[in-house]
This record gives C-alpha cells, sequence and structure tokens, in this order.
C-alpha cells in the first residue's frame, strides 16, 4: 500500500487507518488489501471524507471479513476527469435486514456513507425529509428506494457488460412495437406532412409556403423523436415511450430549433463535398466560357454591289466577271447575255415605276434562264465563302477544336474532382450518424459543426460504431428495397406533377419506422458506452 495522508474529497475513495498510516485507494484494492491481512476488522475505513467507521461495520465488507458469499457494493474509482453516478448498494429484496443499533428490529433505512442499516428511529431528521446517519452523518434514503436503484445498477451493469451488438440491433427492430398507439399516431401525422410536401409541385406561393412547414413539421417529429430516446437512454430509462411530449410546445425548441439542426447534420457531414460541386461547377462554367478578350475581325470580302436599276449592264457583268475568275471560273456568253438582258429588264421596271406605268417584261430566251442564273449566283457564293475562309479561317472547323479542346481540360481535372468528390461522399457517410449522435444528446449547432467533438465521439464508442455503420446501412437497404417494392406496385396510381402519393404515404410510413428503429441503435449504443462519455447519468 502507498501511503497518503491527504484527505480526497471524492466519495469513491476509501481510506484505510492503521493506526501508523493512512493509505488510500479503490474498492477494489480495499478488498484486496483485507485478503491479504494487511486490513484487519477493527481498523478505521471511511469513504470519501465521510465519518471514521471500523471496517467490520461496513456491510459491504462482511464477505471478505466472513468469507461468506454476499455480493459486494462495488463503488470503482473512475479516472475519469467528468460526473460518474455513483453505484448503489446491492440489495437483496428477498432478504430482511436489521438496524445495525436495534439488531432486532427491522431497518427501514440504508445509509449512503458507511452503507449500514437502520430503523426509522435511529436517522436523525433534519427539515422533515431529510434522514442523516447516526455512525458518519451521511444522508440515509428508504429501503424501498435504494432497492430500486440497486435493481437498475445491477440492470445497467448487465447490459454494459453485454456491449453493444446485434441483439441491440433486432431488439431496437421491435421497439416501436411495444407502443402501438404512439406509433400509429406518429406515422399518420408523418405520412400527413411528407404528402404535404409534394403541393409544391403544383406550383403557387401559398403552396410553396405549405409544402416547407410540412417539411419542418415532419423533421419536428423525426428529430424529436431521436433526441428524446437519446436523453432517456443516457439516464438508463430503456423502456420508456420513444414519442416526445409536445406538452409545452414551442415553436422555436420544437420547430425552428430542430430544423437548423438537421440543417447542420448534413453540412457537417456532406460540407466538403457540396463545396467540391460548388468549385466544380465555377471550373466548367469558366472553361467553356467564350473569351471575350479575343474578337474575330472578318475580313470581308468585296461586298456585292447593290444591283439597283442605275447601274448598267457592263458594270454588272464585270462584277460577275471579277467573281467568277476570282472562282477560277469564267463567264459564258449565255451567262453574260443573262445578265445583260436582267439588267435592261430592271431599268425598264425603274423608267414604268418613275413613268406610272409598269412595262410587260420581255420574254425569256429559248434556254433555262433561271438554271443558268442560280449557278452563277451559286459560283459566286463559293467564292465568298473561299474568301472568308481566307481570312479569318473555317468557323465550323475552329469552334468544333475550341469545344473539344475545352471538353479535354475539363476531362483532365474530371478525375480528381472525382476522386475527391467520391472521398467527400463516403465521410459524409461515415460522419452522418455521429452528428445525430452529437446533435441529439447537446442540441447545440456549434457542437454539430465541430469536427473534434464528433471525431471523438467516434474514437470513444471505438469498434461499436462500425456496428452502428453497418446497421444504418441495413436500415438503408430496407427502404430502398421497401420504396421500389412500392413503387412497382402503386405505379397505377401516380397522378401528373404531384407523382404517386399512396406510394409516397406508404413509403413515409416506413420511412417512419425506420427512424424510429435508428434512433434506439444510436440511443443504445451511448447506453452501453455511457461510462466513456462526459455525460451525467442518473440510473
Amino acid at each position: 500500500m502507498d501511503a497518503q495522508t491527504s484527505n480526497n474529497p471524492n466519495p469513491e475513495i476509501w481510506q484505510v487507518d492503521t493506526g501508523v498510516e493512512i493509505y488510500q485507494g479503490s474498492f477494489e484494492e480495499l478488498t484486496q488489501w483485507i485478503a491479504e491481512g494487511a486490513v484487519l476488522p477493527q481498523d478505521k475505513v471511511r469513504r470519501g471524507n465521510l465519518r471514521w467507521i471500523e471496517a467490520n461495520k461496513v456491510p459491504s465488507l462482511h464477505s471478505f471479513f466472513n468469507a461468506q458469499a454476499i455480493p459486494p457494493v462495488v463503488t470503482t474509482n473512475s479516472p475519469k476527469p467528468f460526473p460518474q453516478a455513483v453505484s448503489a448498494p446491492i440489495i437483496n429484496p428477498n432478504q430482511t435486514n436489521f438496524c445495525l443499533v436495534h439488531i432486532e428490529t427491522e431497518a427501514k433505512y440504508i445509509c449512503d456513507g458507511c452503507a449500514n442499516f437502520f430503523c426509522k428511529e435511529c436517522p436523525s431528521s433534519f427539515g422533515g425529509t431529510v434522514k442523516l446517519c447516526p455512525m458518519c452523518g451521511a444522508m440515509c434514503k428508504p429501503l424501498d428506494k435504494a432497492f430500486e436503484e440497486s435493481r437498475k445498477a445491477v440492470n445497467f451493469q448487465q447490459r454494459v457488460n453485454e456491449g453493444f451488438g446485434f441483439s441491440d440491433f433486432g431488439r431496437a427492430l421491435s421497439y416501436p412495437f411495444k407502443y402501438p398507439a404512439s406509433f400509429i399516431f406518429g406515422a399518420v401525422f408523418y405520412g400527413f406532412f411528407t404528402v404535404g410536401q409534394q403541393a409544391s409541385a403544383i406550383g403557387g406561393i401559398w403552396l410553396l409556403a405549405a409544402s416547407i412547414i410540412c417539411w419542418m413539421l415532419a423533421n419536428m417529429l423525426t428529430f424529436g423523436i431521436l433526441s428524446n430516446t437519446v436523453e432517456n437512454m443516457l439516464q438508463g430509462k430503456l423502456d420508456e415511450n420513444f414519442m416526445p411530449s409536445f406538452d409545452n410546445f414551442s415553436l422555436w425548441d420544437d420547430v425552428v430549433h430542430p430544423l437548423f439542426l438537421s440543417i447542420s447534420v448534413y453540412l457537417s457531414s456532406f460540407g466538403s463535398l457540396i463545396l467540391l460541386g460548388l468549385v466544380m461547377f465555377f471550373f466548367v462554367a469558366n472553361s467553356i466560357k467564350p473569351d471575350s478578350q479575343k474578337t474575330v475581325q472578318s475580313v470581308a470580302p468585296d461586298a456585292a454591289p447593290n444591283f439597283s436599276a442605275a447601274q448598267n449592264a457592263n458594270k454588272q457583268i464585270d462584277f460577275f466577271r471579277e467573281m467568277a475568275a476570282k472562282s477560277g471560273q469564267k463567264l459564258t456568253s449565255q451567262q453574260e447575255e443573262i445578265l445583260r438582258q436582267r439588267s435592261e429588264q430592271m431599268a425598264q421596271q425603274a423608267d414604268s415605276a418613275e413613268g406610272g406605268e409598269v412595262k410587260p417584261m420581255s420574254a425569256p430566251p429559248a434556254y433555262d434562264e433561271e438554271k443558268e442564273f442560280e449557278n452563277l449566283n451559286n459560283m459566286i457564293n463559293e467564292t465568298r465563302k473561299a474568301q472568308l475562309e481566307s481570312a479569318i479561317g473555317k468557323p465550323n472547323e475552329e469552334k468544333e477544336i475550341g469545344i473539344f479542346n475545352q471538353y479535354q481540360q475539363v476531362l483532365k481535372m474530371a478525375v480528381p474532382f472525382i476522386l475527391l468528390g467520391g472521398i467527400a461522399f463516403l465521410w459524409g457517410i461515415f460522419y452522418l450518424p455521429v452528428a445525430y449522435i452529437v446533435a441529439a444528446y447537446t442540441r447545440n449547432i456549434g457542437s454539430v459543426f465541430n469536427p473534434a467533438i464528433g471525431v471523438d465521439t467516434i474514437k470513444r464508442l471505438g469498434f461499436d460504431y462500425v456496428k452502428i455503420l453497418l446497421m444504418g446501412f441495413i436500415l438503408w437497404i430496407i427502404s430502398i428495397f421497401a420504396g421500389f417494392i412500392l413503387s412497382i406496385i402503386l405505379a397505377p396510381l401516380g397522378l401528373p406533377r404531384i407523382g404517386n402519393i399512396p406510394a409516397i404515404a406508404l413509403g413515409s410510413i416506413v420511412g417512419f419506422y425506420l427512424t424510429i428503429v435508428f434512433s434506439i441503435i444510436l440511443g443504445s449504443a451511448l447506453y452501453k458506452n455511457s461510462d466513456k462519455f462526459p455525460l451525467f447519468k442518473t440510473i
């Protein structure tokens, strides 16, 4: 034993006064010292800074001095820097306990300090309801209350020793049916709120507002179940109703704040993926954006003159002859004759319009004048196209090359973006359950966005967090399968714009059930690991 002379106020530390030195340690160490003979029955002991008492008068030490198989009081010294609930003495309800002072009188109280039994007359009263131990001065509690606490303590220890596993998953699957009225009531309202969200598809500002309100109310119900379940299980209330109480309804506490918490859960989980998507979007937009600095100055060829009535045939023939030469061709005599005749006809029409009378056009020549003129125009157009291509290149080819280059640039960056996006998505899936856990037991938006809290929670859960992910994946598969089956069976009932209302309603019931199951899973995991968390647990 290591000597310690300082008094430790921690009530879970036991001290032993052997008359020479004062030693302190945990209860397990104290029992080990008794087994080794280092602590004798007449040695004074005390827990924390309570009154000294002989070791053989501590009921929890009787078994160690008398070698009897009486279950000891387990009050371990926890090195954790946060408060822990002190385990209650293990009391056998079938065993009659007698007063330490009046040994023939049945005990009614037990001391929290020295764990001795007392009758109704022994404890001194303080304030009418508070009972104080006559031996150590600590508070006494009624035996029936102590027995209930003892039962909860034993139950808690047994469940913790079981560990978190798939037995909890099976229990979670059946848990919603323990409260059928709450399940039916909640499923009907959740289905109504889910169907109401489809109102925005019809259109109109009022229906959009109604859809948003329904979304908020559906979230109020699901997040309320999650928070209420986690809170109950952390307090050891394993069989409480999952449905939260809305007796003191508050718009902020029950609707708005849970909505912000839910949004923060998804942003903290998939925020990196959303940010990466925005960066990719702006990169692609800038990549395919035309360069405003580059302006192509087209070098126009010699524009064709406006053949008005004032122009004579020789000028027209000279112009077309020049255009034909540029294209490597030569006007035939028939084409020149066509141009001359059309020029004369245009001049006659102009003179007739000035004189107020319209003269009939001369008869066309025997050969196909229109066809020859069309060939002439085609030749001129080809010449103009060649001139444009020689000046600024082929526009279609340049455009296609530019688009191809842009796509190549985007595809080069797509590989790292896809890789980073995949990592961000997997991280979101991995982090989502712990984000829900933090939101449920802290109800603080800042804590949800604090990755240190989330990562620390994952570390404390350890391998149990992997089990949570696996169970969540199974629930997700069930949800997908149920939705697929409902969509096939109820496909004929689908309506334009608003979708398949019966399938949505029935699917919402499945979703509501799985939400309760997932909440029970998270609550069970925290309960089985409650000794690892900085949470005050009442058992």
